[in-house]
């Protein structure tokens, strides 16, 4: 049985969620994006019964006080076992031209692993941007379903922050995963057709998070639009800094990327560089 909705009772509003896009195909292409490229539509979550623990704002370097293992002789490698053809199995040939594996990031994004992206990584860490990136980078997950960025980004969240979803999970184990999160829509409407952005807020409030949502105007002038540019970039420091938990939703269009709306969490940002690293849950 599905959990009631609590939606509106009496649940605090803390924070900002960040609705944005991106298409992320491999754990080491997170990519780091302008702000100027992202919808400023926002929302940050945020736990109502505790506080974020403060992260160090220095790394300890890890060394082994036992003495190092007597080399051995490497062993040689496992055999590569290949299925047998057979008359019915699709051939590599038709796989190429009906179907996809991974895309290569367009210019408008900047590989997580590349030299550049280390050292935009490198540069966030020195403003005290990245808390966010060690607090959901242990719980980082891709989406089940194509459709399914809005659950896999609140499961990650939601786990991050610690919050108990008082159900099982596998086993006698608590924890959240994208089918646990269905008490604002039945998981096969969202398996069609993906959330709102008034629908994943619900979701976060439904499972215990305050969240508040900023959509801002399309039509201001430029001058109101630079402003809540700026705006946005604060909201940013706080995120990182992970005084709030910031997802992101865009189009993916606006950066050159297949597909259309997504939803991803935030995980650091560059303000001399002026990037977002947007840790994607797209396959």
């Amino acid at each position: 049985m599905r959990p009631s909705c609590r939606c509106g009772r009496d649940l605090s509003i803390f924070g900002f969620i960040f609705l944005v896009l991106s298409h992320f195909t491999d754990p080491l292409s997170h990519s780091y994006k302008t702000p100027k490229l992202l919808s400023r539509t926002r929302l940050l979550l945020t736990s109502a019964s505790k506080r974020l623990a403060t992260f160090p704002r220095t790394l300890a370097t890890l060394t082994s006080s036992s003495p190092p293992l007597p080399s051995a002789s490497p062993l040689p490698p496992p055999p590569i076992h290949h299925p047998r053809a057979r008359p019915d199995m699709t051939t590599s040939a038709t796989l190429a031209s009906t179907s996809f594996y991974k895309r290569p990031l367009p210019p408008t994004c900047i590989p997580f692993n590349s030299p550049e992206g280390r050292r935009i990584f490198a540069t966030s860490m020195q403003e005290s941007n990245l808390d966010a990136y060690f607090l959901l980078s242990q719980h980082f997950l891709t989406q089940n379903e194509p459709a399914f960025c809005a659950l896999g980004s609140l499961a990650m969240i939601l786990n991050s922050l610690e919050m108990d979803p008082q159900r099982i999970w596998k086993g006698n184990w608590r924890w959240y995963s994208e089918n646990l999160l269905d008490c604002c829509r039945p998981l096969e409407e969202v398996a069609q057709v993906g959330l709102t952005l008034p629908e994943f807020a619900c979701l976060a409030r439904c499972n215990g998070l305050s969240a508040r949502v900023v959509s801002p105007s399309m039509v201001d002038s430029d001058r109101d639009r630079e402003t809540k540019l700026e705006e946005f970039r604060r909201d940013l420091r706080k995120a990182t800094r992970a005084e709030e938990i910031m997802a992101i939703s865009y189009s993916r269009r606006s950066l050159k990327q297949t597909g259309s709306g997504h939803f991803s969490p935030v995980g650091a940002y560059s303000e001399a560089d002026d990037k977002v690293l947007i840790l994607d849950v797209a396959r």
